[in-house]
């Protein structure tokens, strides 16, 4: 299913992570638990995510501005959609976004 598939990427790049928060609003909520599953792991990898970045420098963890950028699309997104909270990640998106 779905949601297995992103699960098997473990650590997702910027790019996956894209790709992940754009996936979720094509998910119809009638398949909730699918709908369910990829909202709870794009929050965990953001989590982990915000974490990492709480420890270390973003331009060190992620070199490449278009890594950054991706990045900061995928929390924007995420904070509209309300899969992470908009008061913790919002910061992190624009310091991504520089």
């Amino acid at each position: 299913m779905l949601a297995a598939e992103f699960q098997a990427m473990g650590e997702m790049t910027p790019e996956q992570l894209v790709r992940l928060a754009d996936t979720i609003p094509q998910v119809s909520e009638e398949i909730y638990e699918h709908y369910r599953a990829l909202r709870e792991l794009l929050k965990k990898r953001l989590s982990r995510i915000r974490q990492l970045c709480r420890q270390e420098d973003v331009k060190i963890l992620f070199p490449d501005p278009e890594d950054r950028r991706r990045l900061a699309y995928a929390l924007e997104k995420a904070c509209a959609m309300q899969v992470v909270l908009p008061e913790k990640y919002e910061e992190l998106a624009q310091v991504l976004s520089q």
